[in-house]
Order: C-alpha cells, then structure tokens, then sequence
C-alpha cells in the first residue's frame, strides 16, 4: 500500500512539474510575440482592402440628421405594431 502512495505522489510531482514547465514556455513565448508585434507597424484592416478608413471625428449634421430620422422610423414602427 505504501509503494502505490509513493509511486502516486511521484506522478503528481512529475503532472505538476510539466505543467508548471509547460506555463512558463508559454508565457515566455507570449512575451516574446508581444514585443516582437508591438515595434511593427500596425495598419487597419480597412486600408488593406482600399476601404477609406473610418475616422475618429465626429459625425456632421448630414449623418447625424439621417441618424435621428431613422431612429424615429424605426422607433414608430414599432410603437405602432
């Protein structure tokens, strides 16, 4: 009964090692992959396929106008249902 304790111990020191080894590997590459993409230099997707790329301002009065009357529509469609 003692043997088959130790021979169980023995195999969960032996599971926890590999997977302590086995999470260390895999945060040292994530590192590794993190510094290497972060000095490259990002382009967004949309300029990739020759979409514009989307801007960051704020809508004009034209867009935000369309806005308004398709909210309306669709809030009195569905008031009216």
């Amino acid at each position: 009964m003692g043997d088959m304790l130790a021979n169980a111990g023995m195999l969960m020191v032996i599971g926890m090692l590999t997977v302590v080894s086995f999470l260390a590997v895999l945060t040292f590459c994530v590192m590794a992959l993190t510094r290497l993409t972060a000095e490259s230099e990002v382009v967004p997707s949309a300029s990739r396929h020759g979409l514009p790329a989307v801007s960051n301002t704020h809508p004009d009065a034209a867009q935000m106008a369309a806005i308004a009357t398709a909210v309306a529509k669709y809030r009195n469609s569905r008031h009216s249902s």
